[in-house]
């Protein structure tokens, strides 16, 4: 990008920022020989059209490439960043899972979980988790183990050492499990 591309840039976005009746923290601005591309997305049709208005009254924009998405507020949210978001906070309130251990990428309703965890019914929790959003079309595991998948810790724990116990069943199979203080 050339400097006066970037100062291009901030002065549309500058500009977008001016606005009272846009909420320009949603939208992208991408400059290359003074033709601006604005991608993002708005709840309303009238936003789309109030940004590139914005963006063509900068001095020195050549061209507008249009790419901002329209979503209404009333719609299922499924496009990617809003299935991220979900994800995101999902796995934060599993109490199976480790804050910040699992992260998240999604593309085209594909989402790939990456990360370390302990236990192998952390991985599962994690991908069950997410799978079950809307919009999901696939889920790609490949959150790493710290301990081997059929390792198993049967080293008996007092009941107040634990922050969440859950009782997992499955095939007929009943498993303990929690996170430790």
């Amino acid at each position: 990008m050339k400097l006066d591309d970037r100062k291009l840039q901030q002065n549309v976005l500058a500009a977008l920022g001016t606005r009272t009746d846009l909420d320009a923290s949603v939208l992208g601005v991408a400059v290359r020989d003074g033709v601006v591309t604005l991608s993002g997305h708005v709840h309303h049709h009238r936003d789309k059209l109030a940004a590139a208005m914005t963006a063509r009254g900068v001095p020195g924009v050549r061209a507008i490439a249009q790419q901002i998405d329209v979503r209404p507020a009333d719609l299922p949210k499924t496009a990617d960043d809003e299935i991220a978001d979900r994800a995101a906070r999902l796995l934060a309130w599993d109490l199976m899972v480790s804050p910040g251990t699992v992260h998240v990428t999604v593309e085209h309703g594909v989402v790939e979980l990456a990360g370390t965890v302990e236990w192998e019914h952390q991985r599962r929790d994690a991908e069950r988790d997410v799978r079950k959003l809307q919009g999901v079309r696939e889920v790609i595991n490949h959150i790493g183990l710290l301990k081997p998948a059929d390792a198993v810790d049967r080293e008996p724990r007092p009941l107040h050492e634990f922050v969440a116990v859950r009782v997992l069943a499955e095939h007929g199979a009943a498993t303990a499990a929690g996170d430790r203080r």
